[in-house]
């Protein structure tokens, strides 16, 4: 093998692999996804010890072949690096990769790509730096939302593709620090007790090959019912809006959520999909979500309510092992600040109560 080995995963519109696609194509950038083979589909060449373990940290693309009308062209879809690579002994393996960019295609790229991929099986380290200048250039005039509308419209003239309504995951806007969220280890960097905005574009793009078909896709989603709507943990997420209508060929669409506050960091997952009548495909999106505590007001009343618990006990404790023989003995302002501190420690479990009220009256969402 290389010593920089490249990695090339392939899917199709095969059974459900066609949202594999609709998913990769959606995902943001350093969004994480994982695809499964049949052991028997590995390359011979990386069945020896070890080999698959090289392939974690190589960089690599996610190509579509084998779709239905496609005849033998091979479409590049997207740019990832591979995070991780388990065999299960000799069932399958599962290759876990970050999401990079959209690569720019054009007629020319997926002819010299399709061309590379056929001779894959005998190809050097030179082929590589080719094809890897070819795609991998970086070209300041063109967008990322661009390369990606460049590629649903050359993927939508082809099998089930034909009928799918594409989305891209704009973004999770933080409405309370008015600033779109992070993206960390592959989930969005979530505040608890904030209000968010999930923001996505949807598309389906003109059929060049077949204005008259594209014609009558329009007129039948015209006719359905399609929705997106999101799915969520009860628990660590709080409904406002989370269906909406999709209309046109082409909009940004905004669904609300609120985090309730938690003393934790805490996991979750939303799942954005879609519900329809008719033959039309939408993605499943898995939008994994890290939601950390919010411990600004909060931790400040709980310690102080604390402290007080701790010092009223600790001096209770001692006023009452200390002889009042001893006590009377000393400096009548040191006697009369125990004296208060012990009070103060006494309406401690009061403070309390009044902080949980407090906490709890924060953690209902702004409307």
């Amino acid at each position: 093998m290389a010593s920089n080995p490249f990695i090339y995963l392939y899917t199709s519109d095969y059974g459900v692999y066609y949202r594999d696609v609709l998913n990769i194509l959606a995902l943001p950038k350093n969004m994480k996804y994982r695809f499964r083979y049949d052991y028997d589909y590995i390359p011979r060449t990386l069945k020896n010890e070890g080999d698959l373990e090289r392939l974690k940290g190589c960089q690599g693309l996610v190509a579509l072949k084998n779709v239905h009308d496609m005849s033998d062209i091979c479409i590049p879809i997207r740019k990832i690096l591979v995070s991780r690579v388990e065999p299960y002994e000799e069932s399958f393996v599962h290759f876990e990769f970050q999401l990079l960019d959209y690569p720019q295609i054009d007629s020319k790229v997926i002819e010299e790509f399709t061309t590379f991929t056929k001779q894959i099986q005998n190809i050097s380290e030179s082929s590589w730096v080719n094809i890897s200048e070819l795609l991998f250039h970086v070209d300041k005039g063109a967008s990322d939302s661009r390369n990606w509308h460049l590629l649903v419209e050359k993927i939508s003239n082809y099998g089930k593709f034909k009928k799918c309504i594409f989305t891209k995951l704009h973004s999770v806007y933080d409405e309370n620090e008015q600033k779109g969220t992070q993206i960390h280890d592959g989930c969005y960097m979530l505040k608890s007790g904030h209000n968010f905005t999930l923001q996505f574009i949807h598309s389906y793009a003109f059929r060049e090959d077949d204005p008259e078909a594209h014609k009558q896709l329009e007129q039948q989603l015209t006719k359905s019912s399609i929705e997106a709507f999101l799915s969520y943990s009860a628990k660590s997420i709080s409904p406002i809006q989370v269906e909406r209508r999709i209309e046109g060929r082409y909009d940004l669409n905004k669904l609300f959520f609120y985090c309730p506050r938690t003393m934790r960091t805490e996991s979750s997952v939303l799942l954005l999909e879609g519900k329809q009548e008719g033959e039309f495909f939408l993605p499943s999106l898995q939008i994994p979500l890290s939601i950390r505590a919010n411990f600004t007001r909060d931790r400040i009343v709980f310690l102080f309510i604390g402290g007080f618990l701790f010092l009223g006990s600790l001096i209770d404790i001692f006023i009452n092992w200390v002889p009042q023989s001893v006590l009377s003995a000393w400096n009548p302002w040191i006697v009369n600040l125990i004296q208060t501190i012990k009070t103060v420690g006494v309406l401690a479990p009061m403070l309390a109560i009044m902080g949980a009220v407090l906490v709890w009256v924060q953690s209902v969402p702004n409307e």
